[in-house]
Protein backbone atom coordinates (compact mmCIF):
# COMPACT_ATOMS: atom_id res chain seq x y z
CA UNK A 1 0.00 0.00 0.00
CA UNK A 2 1.48 3.38 -1.19
CA UNK A 3 1.95 5.89 1.41
CA UNK A 4 -0.17 9.29 1.67
CA UNK A 5 1.60 11.69 -0.51
CA UNK A 6 0.29 14.24 1.40
CA UNK A 7 1.34 13.09 4.91
CA UNK A 8 4.75 12.61 3.55
CA UNK A 9 5.00 16.23 2.34
CA UNK A 10 4.23 17.08 5.57
CA UNK A 11 6.47 15.00 7.10
CA UNK A 12 9.41 16.00 4.92
CA UNK A 13 9.09 19.78 5.12
CA UNK A 14 8.73 19.62 8.68
CA UNK A 15 12.32 17.92 8.91
CA UNK A 16 13.71 20.32 6.59
CA UNK A 17 12.41 23.51 8.75
CA UNK A 18 14.08 21.49 11.86
CA UNK A 19 17.47 20.68 9.96
CA UNK A 20 18.05 24.42 9.33
CA UNK A 21 15.90 25.59 6.03
CA UNK A 22 13.46 28.58 6.67
CA UNK A 23 10.48 27.91 7.81
CA UNK A 24 9.27 30.86 5.23
CA UNK A 25 10.49 29.01 1.82
CA UNK A 26 7.84 28.24 -0.32
CA UNK A 27 7.61 24.37 0.25
CA UNK A 28 6.94 25.09 3.98
CA UNK A 29 3.58 26.20 4.64
CA UNK A 30 4.18 28.26 8.20
CA UNK A 31 5.59 31.05 6.18
CA UNK A 32 1.51 31.65 5.63
CA UNK A 33 0.14 31.16 8.86
CA UNK A 34 -2.78 33.20 9.63
CA UNK A 35 -3.30 33.90 13.77
CA UNK A 36 -6.69 32.01 15.37
CA UNK A 37 -8.32 33.39 17.84
CA UNK A 38 -6.68 33.08 21.38
CA UNK A 39 -7.64 29.79 23.21
CA UNK A 40 -9.52 30.11 26.24
CA UNK A 41 -9.24 27.51 28.92
CA UNK A 42 -10.83 24.10 26.82
CA UNK A 43 -11.63 26.44 24.02
CA UNK A 44 -12.20 24.06 20.53
CA UNK A 45 -9.68 24.64 18.20
CA UNK A 46 -10.61 23.14 14.20
CA UNK A 47 -8.08 21.36 12.41
CA UNK A 48 -10.91 20.93 9.59
CA UNK A 49 -14.12 21.08 8.76
CA UNK A 50 -14.62 17.39 11.00
CA UNK A 51 -12.35 17.16 13.61
CA UNK A 52 -11.36 19.64 16.33
CA UNK A 53 -9.23 19.75 19.38
CA UNK A 54 -9.41 21.62 22.73
CA UNK A 55 -6.43 22.88 24.01
CA UNK A 56 -5.32 24.15 27.34
CA UNK A 57 -5.07 27.48 29.30
CA UNK A 58 -3.21 29.70 27.72
CA UNK A 59 -2.12 28.00 24.18
CA UNK A 60 -2.67 30.00 21.28
CA UNK A 61 -3.15 29.00 17.81
CA UNK A 62 -2.24 29.57 14.08
CA UNK A 63 -3.79 28.13 10.95
CA UNK A 64 -1.24 27.33 8.01
CA UNK A 65 -1.35 25.15 4.87
CA UNK A 66 -0.55 22.46 6.37
CA UNK A 67 -2.57 22.36 9.90
CA UNK A 68 -2.92 24.23 13.30
CA UNK A 69 0.12 25.58 14.77
CA UNK A 70 -0.27 24.91 18.71
CA UNK A 71 2.17 26.90 20.88
CA UNK A 72 2.51 27.16 24.64
CA UNK A 73 2.04 29.73 27.13
CA UNK A 74 5.01 32.41 26.68
CA UNK A 75 6.20 30.52 23.16
CA UNK A 76 6.46 32.49 19.96
CA UNK A 77 7.53 31.40 16.56
CA UNK A 78 9.37 33.47 13.47
CA UNK A 79 9.17 31.55 10.33
CA UNK A 80 11.90 33.98 9.32
CA UNK A 81 14.00 31.73 11.77
CA UNK A 82 15.32 28.70 11.68
CA UNK A 83 15.88 28.15 15.18
CA UNK A 84 12.55 28.99 16.93
CA UNK A 85 12.67 26.94 20.64
CA UNK A 86 9.57 24.78 20.14
CA UNK A 87 6.84 24.40 17.36
CA UNK A 88 3.94 22.24 17.56
CA UNK A 89 1.77 21.42 14.35
CA UNK A 90 -1.53 19.31 14.21
CA UNK A 91 -3.02 18.07 10.82
CA UNK A 92 -6.02 15.80 10.69
CA UNK A 93 -6.35 13.08 8.03
CA UNK A 94 -9.02 11.02 6.60
CA UNK A 95 -6.53 8.88 4.87
CA UNK A 96 -4.94 7.24 7.22
CA UNK A 97 -3.71 3.50 6.83
CA UNK A 98 -1.57 1.22 9.24
CA UNK A 99 1.22 0.35 6.33
CA UNK A 100 1.38 3.85 5.24
CA UNK A 101 2.32 5.02 8.63
CA UNK A 102 4.75 2.16 9.05
CA UNK A 103 6.10 3.21 5.93
CA UNK A 104 6.50 7.06 6.50
CA UNK A 105 8.29 6.24 9.41
CA UNK A 106 10.41 4.00 7.91
CA UNK A 107 11.49 7.09 5.59
CA UNK A 108 11.74 9.45 8.08
CA UNK A 109 13.77 7.13 10.19
CA UNK A 110 16.11 6.61 7.27
CA UNK A 111 16.11 10.55 6.70
CA UNK A 112 16.89 10.93 10.33
CA UNK A 113 20.05 8.44 10.44
CA UNK A 114 21.40 10.52 7.37
CA UNK A 115 21.46 13.89 9.37
CA UNK A 116 23.07 11.89 12.31
CA UNK A 117 20.09 11.05 14.07
CA UNK A 118 18.80 8.65 16.39
CA UNK A 119 15.27 6.96 17.77
CA UNK A 120 12.35 6.47 15.74
CA UNK A 121 11.27 3.51 17.48
CA UNK A 122 7.17 2.95 17.43
CA UNK A 123 5.75 3.39 21.25
CA UNK A 124 1.64 2.56 21.28
CA UNK A 125 -0.09 4.36 22.97
CA UNK A 126 -3.59 5.38 23.43
CA UNK A 127 -5.48 9.25 23.00
CA UNK A 128 -9.03 8.20 24.63
CA UNK A 129 -11.03 6.77 22.00
CA UNK A 130 -7.74 6.43 19.62
CA UNK A 131 -5.20 4.41 19.48
CA UNK A 132 -1.97 5.19 17.92
CA UNK A 133 1.88 5.85 18.86
CA UNK A 134 4.76 7.81 19.01
CA UNK A 135 7.88 8.28 17.47
CA UNK A 136 10.82 9.81 18.93
CA UNK A 137 13.98 11.14 16.97
CA UNK A 138 16.68 13.17 18.42
CA UNK A 139 18.43 15.32 15.80
CA UNK A 140 21.26 17.15 15.48
CA UNK A 141 20.65 21.08 13.73
CA UNK A 142 22.51 21.65 10.56
CA UNK A 143 23.84 25.15 11.80
CA UNK A 144 24.41 25.39 15.70
CA UNK A 145 24.81 21.06 16.06
CA UNK A 146 22.26 21.83 19.04
CA UNK A 147 20.02 18.26 19.69
CA UNK A 148 16.34 18.94 18.57
CA UNK A 149 13.77 16.55 19.58
CA UNK A 150 11.66 15.28 16.44
CA UNK A 151 8.44 13.87 17.94
CA UNK A 152 5.18 12.43 15.79
CA UNK A 153 2.15 10.78 17.62
CA UNK A 154 -0.27 9.19 15.53
CA UNK A 155 -4.06 9.18 16.80
CA UNK A 156 -6.26 7.16 14.46
CA UNK A 157 -9.80 6.22 14.65
CA UNK A 158 -10.34 3.90 11.74
CA UNK A 159 -9.27 5.71 8.67
CA UNK A 160 -9.53 9.15 10.32
CA UNK A 161 -6.55 10.20 12.11
CA UNK A 162 -4.61 13.62 13.97
CA UNK A 163 -0.92 13.79 13.29
CA UNK A 164 0.95 15.66 15.68
CA UNK A 165 4.70 16.57 15.03
CA UNK A 166 6.71 18.27 17.75
CA UNK A 167 9.85 19.94 17.31
CA UNK A 168 12.36 21.88 19.31
CA UNK A 169 14.70 21.58 22.23
CA UNK A 170 14.98 18.42 23.79
CA UNK A 171 14.13 19.41 27.45
CA UNK A 172 11.04 21.89 26.38
CA UNK A 173 9.46 19.57 24.09
CA UNK A 174 9.63 16.51 25.94
CA UNK A 175 8.04 18.53 29.08
CA UNK A 176 4.93 19.19 27.21
CA UNK A 177 4.61 15.14 26.05
CA UNK A 178 1.43 14.33 28.43
CA UNK A 179 0.19 18.17 27.77
CA UNK A 180 0.28 17.13 23.94
CA UNK A 181 -1.26 13.65 24.36
CA UNK A 182 -3.80 14.85 26.38
CA UNK A 183 -4.85 17.41 23.76
CA UNK A 184 -4.87 14.55 21.24
CA UNK A 185 -7.01 12.56 23.51
CA UNK A 186 -9.83 15.77 23.36
CA UNK A 187 -9.65 15.18 19.72
CA UNK A 188 -13.97 15.53 18.47
CA UNK A 189 -15.30 14.46 15.06
CA UNK A 190 -18.75 15.84 14.41
CA UNK A 191 -21.22 13.05 13.05
CA UNK A 192 -22.31 14.07 9.45
CA UNK A 193 -25.41 15.00 9.20
CA UNK A 194 -26.75 11.99 7.12
CA UNK A 195 -26.02 9.93 9.92
CA UNK A 196 -27.87 11.18 12.58
CA UNK A 197 -31.26 9.15 11.74
CA UNK A 198 -28.97 5.41 12.26
CA UNK A 199 -28.39 3.04 9.25
CA UNK A 200 -30.91 3.72 7.05
CA UNK A 201 -30.14 7.07 5.96
CA UNK A 202 -26.96 5.20 4.19
CA UNK A 203 -29.38 3.40 1.81
CA UNK A 204 -32.59 3.44 0.43
CA UNK A 205 -35.45 2.08 2.24
CA UNK A 206 -35.62 -1.06 -0.30
CA UNK A 207 -35.12 -4.56 0.92
CA UNK A 208 -32.27 -4.79 -2.04
CA UNK A 209 -30.60 -1.25 -1.35
CA UNK A 210 -30.92 -2.17 2.70
CA UNK A 211 -29.26 -6.25 1.61
CA UNK A 212 -26.46 -4.12 -0.03
CA UNK A 213 -26.01 -1.96 2.80
CA UNK A 214 -25.67 -4.29 5.50
CA UNK A 215 -22.95 -6.14 2.54
CA UNK A 216 -21.06 -3.04 2.14
CA UNK A 217 -20.98 -0.53 5.42
CA UNK A 218 -18.17 -0.71 6.82
CA UNK A 219 -16.00 -2.31 4.65
CA UNK A 220 -13.03 -1.92 2.21
CA UNK A 221 -14.14 -2.57 -1.62
CA UNK A 222 -11.52 -3.40 -4.08
CA UNK A 223 -11.18 -3.76 -8.19
CA UNK A 224 -8.24 -5.47 -9.94
CA UNK A 225 -7.23 -5.28 -13.79
CA UNK A 226 -4.19 -6.30 -15.74
CA UNK A 227 -3.62 -6.31 -19.41
CA UNK A 228 -0.92 -6.49 -21.77
CA UNK A 229 1.20 -4.05 -19.48
CA UNK A 230 -0.84 -1.97 -18.25
CA UNK A 231 -2.67 -2.71 -14.26
CA UNK A 232 -4.71 -0.93 -12.29
CA UNK A 233 -5.77 -1.35 -8.57
CA UNK A 234 -9.01 0.40 -6.96
CA UNK A 235 -10.05 0.90 -3.39
CA UNK A 236 -13.20 1.73 -1.72
CA UNK A 237 -13.31 2.78 1.69
CA UNK A 238 -17.09 2.21 2.84
CA UNK A 239 -16.63 3.51 6.32
CA UNK A 240 -19.51 2.98 8.30
CA UNK A 241 -20.26 6.51 9.42
CA UNK A 242 -20.65 6.87 5.78
CA UNK A 243 -17.64 9.08 5.00
CA UNK A 244 -16.28 7.36 1.95
CA UNK A 245 -12.65 7.67 0.63
CA UNK A 246 -11.13 6.16 -2.71
CA UNK A 247 -7.51 5.32 -4.60
CA UNK A 248 -6.38 4.57 -7.76
CA UNK A 249 -3.44 3.48 -8.50
CA UNK A 250 -2.42 2.29 -12.43
CA UNK A 251 1.05 1.47 -13.79
CA UNK A 252 2.08 0.77 -17.23
CA UNK A 253 4.89 -1.09 -18.18
CA UNK A 254 6.93 -0.63 -21.82
CA UNK A 255 9.76 -2.78 -22.49
CA UNK A 256 11.40 -3.06 -26.60
CA UNK A 257 14.86 -4.50 -27.16
CA UNK A 258 17.47 -2.62 -25.52
CA UNK A 259 15.36 -0.80 -23.62
CA UNK A 260 12.25 -0.79 -20.69
CA UNK A 261 9.99 1.88 -19.32
CA UNK A 262 7.79 1.76 -16.34
CA UNK A 263 5.27 4.57 -15.72
CA UNK A 264 2.68 5.13 -12.35
CA UNK A 265 -0.34 7.23 -11.87
CA UNK A 266 -2.85 7.88 -9.16
CA UNK A 267 -5.94 9.51 -7.85
CA UNK A 268 -7.13 9.94 -3.98
CA UNK A 269 -10.97 11.41 -3.63
CA UNK A 270 -12.82 11.88 -0.42
CA UNK A 271 -16.59 11.85 0.05
CA UNK A 272 -20.07 10.46 1.51
CA UNK A 273 -21.44 7.20 0.58
CA UNK A 274 -25.18 5.56 0.11
CA UNK A 275 -26.93 3.01 -1.65
CA UNK A 276 -29.37 4.07 -4.25
CA UNK A 277 -32.24 1.79 -5.78
CA UNK A 278 -34.05 3.19 -8.80
CA UNK A 279 -36.58 1.39 -9.81
CA UNK A 280 -34.36 -2.15 -9.26
CA UNK A 281 -31.48 -0.69 -10.63
CA UNK A 282 -28.92 -0.38 -7.57
CA UNK A 283 -26.24 2.00 -7.46
CA UNK A 284 -23.15 3.58 -4.84
CA UNK A 285 -24.23 7.03 -5.23
CA UNK A 286 -20.87 8.87 -4.32
CA UNK A 287 -21.12 13.07 -2.92
CA UNK A 288 -17.69 14.05 -3.20
CA UNK A 289 -15.83 17.41 -0.64
CA UNK A 290 -16.40 19.13 -4.07
CA UNK A 291 -20.45 18.99 -3.87
CA UNK A 292 -20.11 16.51 -7.27
CA UNK A 293 -22.34 13.55 -6.93
CA UNK A 294 -21.60 10.20 -9.04
CA UNK A 295 -23.28 6.93 -9.40
CA UNK A 296 -21.41 3.62 -9.49
CA UNK A 297 -23.67 0.83 -10.97
CA UNK A 298 -23.67 -2.41 -9.14
CA UNK A 299 -24.98 -5.77 -10.27
CA UNK A 300 -23.74 -9.19 -9.81
CA UNK A 301 -24.57 -12.42 -11.40
CA UNK A 302 -24.25 -16.42 -10.04
CA UNK A 303 -20.61 -16.31 -8.65
CA UNK A 304 -19.60 -12.34 -8.54
CA UNK A 305 -20.73 -8.82 -8.21
CA UNK A 306 -19.38 -6.01 -10.26
CA UNK A 307 -19.25 -1.92 -9.40
CA UNK A 308 -19.12 0.15 -12.67
CA UNK A 309 -18.85 -2.96 -14.45
CA UNK A 310 -15.86 -4.28 -13.00
CA UNK A 311 -15.15 -7.17 -10.90
CA UNK A 312 -15.05 -6.38 -6.81
CA UNK A 313 -14.33 -8.00 -3.63
CA UNK A 314 -15.44 -6.87 0.03
CA UNK A 315 -13.15 -6.69 2.93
Amino acid sequence: MKTSLRLCLLLVTVLAASAGVHAQSPAFGFGRAAALPGAAPGQLVALDDRHSIRLPAGWNAERTDEGVLVLPPGATFDPARDDNPEVYLLSARDDYDPAGEAEVARNLGAAMTRGGGSGGIRQPMTFGNRRGAAYRWSVPHQRTGRILAFDVYVAALESHAVIAIAIGDAARVRAHDATLRQVLATTTAATPAATLSGGGSLADDTPLAQRWLAKLRGKTVRQFWASQGMSSEKTHWLNADGTYRFKSDSMVSISVPGASALTTDGDKQTGRWRIRDTGGRLFLEVTARNGSVRQLRITEDDRNWYLNGEKAFVE
